[in-house]
Protein backbone atom coordinates (compact mmCIF):
# COMPACT_ATOMS: atom_id res chain seq x y z
CA UNK A 1 0.00 0.00 0.00
CA UNK A 2 0.92 3.85 -0.42
CA UNK A 3 0.76 6.83 1.47
CA UNK A 4 -1.41 9.60 0.25
CA UNK A 5 -1.11 11.94 3.18
CA UNK A 6 0.58 15.36 2.58
CA UNK A 7 3.32 16.51 4.94
CA UNK A 8 3.55 19.84 7.09
CA UNK A 9 6.76 21.21 8.04
CA UNK A 10 7.28 21.87 12.43
CA UNK A 11 10.21 22.71 14.86
CA UNK A 12 11.08 19.48 17.04
CA UNK A 13 11.68 20.27 20.66
CA UNK A 14 13.74 17.56 21.21
CA UNK A 15 15.39 14.67 19.51
CA UNK A 16 12.54 12.89 17.26
CA UNK A 17 13.32 9.44 15.64
CA UNK A 18 11.35 8.70 11.90
CA UNK A 19 8.07 7.34 12.06
CA UNK A 20 6.82 8.04 15.34
CA UNK A 21 3.63 9.18 16.53
CA UNK A 22 4.51 13.47 17.63
CA UNK A 23 3.09 15.74 19.98
CA UNK A 24 3.19 19.34 20.63
CA UNK A 25 5.00 20.96 23.58
CA UNK A 26 5.57 24.76 23.98
CA UNK A 27 5.23 24.85 20.47
CA UNK A 28 7.21 22.21 18.95
CA UNK A 29 7.35 18.79 17.96
CA UNK A 30 7.99 15.94 20.47
CA UNK A 31 7.98 12.46 20.65
CA UNK A 32 4.19 11.52 21.99
CA UNK A 33 4.08 9.87 25.71
CA UNK A 34 2.16 7.15 26.50
CA UNK A 35 -0.70 8.67 28.50
CA UNK A 36 -3.90 9.05 27.56
CA UNK A 37 -3.70 12.82 28.25
CA UNK A 38 -1.46 13.72 26.02
CA UNK A 39 -3.10 14.70 22.27
CA UNK A 40 -0.98 13.26 19.36
CA UNK A 41 -1.39 14.85 16.02
CA UNK A 42 0.92 13.45 13.70
CA UNK A 43 3.79 10.94 12.95
CA UNK A 44 7.26 11.94 11.73
CA UNK A 45 8.40 11.29 8.22
CA UNK A 46 11.92 11.18 9.30
CA UNK A 47 14.56 12.15 11.90
CA UNK A 48 15.67 15.35 13.45
CA UNK A 49 17.83 17.17 16.39
CA UNK A 50 16.39 19.01 18.51
CA UNK A 51 15.98 22.54 16.74
CA UNK A 52 15.54 20.99 13.57
CA UNK A 53 12.92 20.91 10.98
CA UNK A 54 10.90 18.57 10.01
CA UNK A 55 8.05 17.08 7.35
CA UNK A 56 4.67 15.47 9.31
CA UNK A 57 1.84 13.57 8.20
CA UNK A 58 -1.03 14.62 10.09
CA UNK A 59 -3.61 11.81 11.40
CA UNK A 60 -6.62 13.84 10.50
CA UNK A 61 -5.67 13.76 6.45
CA UNK A 62 -7.00 10.91 4.15
CA UNK A 63 -4.95 7.55 3.82
CA UNK A 64 -2.57 5.38 5.28
CA UNK A 65 1.09 6.02 7.06
CA UNK A 66 3.68 4.04 8.35
CA UNK A 67 4.79 4.27 12.29
CA UNK A 68 7.16 2.32 14.81
CA UNK A 69 5.43 -0.45 16.53
CA UNK A 70 6.26 -1.22 20.44
CA UNK A 71 6.16 -5.02 19.94
CA UNK A 72 4.02 -7.65 18.09
CA UNK A 73 0.86 -6.45 16.51
CA UNK A 74 -1.01 -8.65 14.29
CA UNK A 75 -2.60 -7.57 11.11
CA UNK A 76 -6.18 -5.73 11.28
CA UNK A 77 -5.44 -4.91 15.41
CA UNK A 78 -6.47 -1.54 16.16
CA UNK A 79 -3.20 0.08 17.67
CA UNK A 80 -2.59 2.78 20.45
CA UNK A 81 -0.62 5.04 21.47
CA UNK A 82 2.70 3.65 23.37
CA UNK A 83 5.93 5.51 24.87
CA UNK A 84 8.24 7.17 22.98
CA UNK A 85 5.52 7.86 19.79
CA UNK A 86 5.25 4.29 19.24
CA UNK A 87 1.93 2.34 18.71
CA UNK A 88 1.05 -0.88 20.36
CA UNK A 89 -1.38 -3.56 20.82
CA UNK A 90 -4.13 -3.32 23.31
CA UNK A 91 -2.20 -3.95 26.50
CA UNK A 92 -3.62 -6.49 28.92
CA UNK A 93 -2.73 -4.30 31.83
CA UNK A 94 -5.38 -1.76 33.26
CA UNK A 95 -4.76 1.94 32.74
CA UNK A 96 -6.37 3.72 29.52
CA UNK A 97 -5.33 3.78 26.40
CA UNK A 98 -5.37 5.94 23.49
CA UNK A 99 -6.02 4.73 19.86
CA UNK A 100 -4.51 5.43 17.14
CA UNK A 101 -6.01 3.36 14.28
CA UNK A 102 -5.96 0.02 12.60
CA UNK A 103 -2.83 -2.17 11.48
CA UNK A 104 -2.87 -2.38 8.13
CA UNK A 105 0.40 -4.50 8.49
CA UNK A 106 1.87 -7.38 11.10
CA UNK A 107 4.80 -6.10 13.61
CA UNK A 108 6.75 -9.14 15.16
CA UNK A 109 8.93 -7.25 17.03
CA UNK A 110 9.74 -3.65 18.86
CA UNK A 111 10.82 -1.35 16.08
CA UNK A 112 9.26 -3.12 13.17
CA UNK A 113 7.87 0.09 10.68
CA UNK A 114 4.03 -1.14 10.27
CA UNK A 115 1.39 0.73 8.05
CA UNK A 116 -1.64 1.75 9.92
CA UNK A 117 -5.32 3.75 8.84
CA UNK A 118 -5.77 6.45 11.35
CA UNK A 119 -9.13 5.30 12.47
CA UNK A 120 -11.14 7.10 15.53
CA UNK A 121 -7.77 8.06 16.46
CA UNK A 122 -7.72 9.62 20.11
CA UNK A 123 -10.72 7.79 21.62
CA UNK A 124 -9.42 6.78 25.19
CA UNK A 125 -10.28 3.02 25.85
CA UNK A 126 -10.54 1.71 29.13
CA UNK A 127 -8.42 -1.45 29.92
CA UNK A 128 -9.70 -3.14 33.90
CA UNK A 129 -6.89 -3.80 36.28
CA UNK A 130 -7.44 -6.67 38.24
CA UNK A 131 -5.88 -6.56 41.80
CA UNK A 132 -5.00 -9.85 43.53
CA UNK A 133 -1.88 -8.22 45.95
CA UNK A 134 -1.76 -7.55 49.48
CA UNK A 135 -1.20 -4.32 49.03
CA UNK A 136 -1.94 -2.64 45.46
CA UNK A 137 -1.66 1.24 44.29
CA UNK A 138 -4.97 1.91 42.45
CA UNK A 139 -4.07 4.45 39.46
CA UNK A 140 -7.16 6.82 39.44
CA UNK A 141 -9.74 6.32 36.50
CA UNK A 142 -10.80 3.38 34.78
CA UNK A 143 -12.32 -0.15 36.16
CA UNK A 144 -10.53 -1.65 39.50
CA UNK A 145 -11.53 -5.33 40.15
CA UNK A 146 -10.50 -6.58 43.37
CA UNK A 147 -10.20 -10.87 43.63
CA UNK A 148 -9.58 -11.91 47.13
CA UNK A 149 -9.55 -15.58 46.40
CA UNK A 150 -5.41 -15.67 47.84
CA UNK A 151 -5.75 -13.15 50.37
CA UNK A 152 -7.48 -10.05 51.45
CA UNK A 153 -6.25 -6.95 49.57
CA UNK A 154 -5.70 -3.55 51.10
CA UNK A 155 -5.68 -1.32 48.18
CA UNK A 156 -5.25 2.53 48.28
CA UNK A 157 -6.49 5.17 46.01
CA UNK A 158 -4.34 7.99 45.74
CA UNK A 159 -5.97 11.78 44.58
CA UNK A 160 -6.34 12.20 40.89
CA UNK A 161 -5.27 14.63 38.65
CA UNK A 162 -8.61 15.37 36.51
CA UNK A 163 -11.32 16.89 37.89
CA UNK A 164 -14.86 14.70 36.69
CA UNK A 165 -12.79 11.63 36.18
CA UNK A 166 -14.37 8.83 37.84
CA UNK A 167 -12.64 6.03 39.06
CA UNK A 168 -15.11 2.12 39.13
CA UNK A 169 -14.15 -0.43 42.08
CA UNK A 170 -16.08 -3.07 42.40
CA UNK A 171 -15.39 -7.12 44.18
CA UNK A 172 -15.48 -9.75 42.17
CA UNK A 173 -14.18 -13.30 44.60
CA UNK A 174 -15.33 -12.38 48.83
CA UNK A 175 -13.32 -15.27 49.73
CA UNK A 176 -11.57 -12.44 51.98
CA UNK A 177 -12.99 -9.06 53.30
CA UNK A 178 -10.80 -6.15 51.45
CA UNK A 179 -10.72 -2.84 51.79
CA UNK A 180 -9.57 0.17 50.03
CA UNK A 181 -7.96 3.41 51.68
CA UNK A 182 -9.07 6.77 49.58
CA UNK A 183 -6.38 9.63 50.50
CA UNK A 184 -9.09 12.23 50.30
CA UNK A 185 -12.85 11.85 50.87
CA UNK A 186 -15.56 13.74 50.59
CA UNK A 187 -16.40 12.44 54.34
CA UNK A 188 -13.21 11.99 55.48
CA UNK A 189 -8.91 12.71 54.99
CA UNK A 190 -8.40 8.99 54.71
CA UNK A 191 -11.77 7.25 54.25
CA UNK A 192 -11.84 3.34 54.36
CA UNK A 193 -14.19 1.85 52.12
CA UNK A 194 -14.71 -2.50 52.68
CA UNK A 195 -15.44 -4.60 50.18
CA UNK A 196 -16.89 -7.82 51.27
CA UNK A 197 -19.29 -9.37 49.34
CA UNK A 198 -19.41 -10.09 45.02
CA UNK A 199 -20.61 -7.69 43.24
CA UNK A 200 -20.05 -4.54 46.06
CA UNK A 201 -18.87 -1.56 44.43
CA UNK A 202 -17.51 2.12 44.32
CA UNK A 203 -17.71 4.92 42.14
CA UNK A 204 -15.88 7.56 42.76
CA UNK A 205 -15.33 11.30 40.83
CA UNK A 206 -12.65 13.41 41.63
CA UNK A 207 -13.82 17.22 42.10
CA UNK A 208 -10.49 18.72 42.29
CA UNK A 209 -9.70 18.67 46.01
CA UNK A 210 -11.71 14.83 46.87
CA UNK A 211 -13.45 12.00 45.97
CA UNK A 212 -17.29 12.33 45.42
CA UNK A 213 -19.22 8.87 46.49
CA UNK A 214 -21.28 8.57 42.73
CA UNK A 215 -22.42 5.10 43.73
CA UNK A 216 -21.55 2.71 46.74
CA UNK A 217 -22.82 -0.65 48.06
CA UNK A 218 -19.53 -1.01 49.69
CA UNK A 219 -19.23 -0.04 53.32
CA UNK A 220 -17.23 3.07 54.95
CA UNK A 221 -15.79 2.99 58.06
Amino acid sequence: MSECKSAITLLTGAIVAAKRLVQLSAGTVIHNVAAATSDPFGVSEYAGASGDKIAIRTLSEDGTLEITAAGVIALDADVYAAAAGKVQALPATGGKYKKIGIAMEAATADGDIIEILPYEFGKEVDVDTTHTALAPALTPGGVHIIDSNANAVSATLADDTIIGRETYIVMTDQSNSSTVSIAHHITSDPEEATFNATDEVGIFRWNGTEYDTIYATCTFV
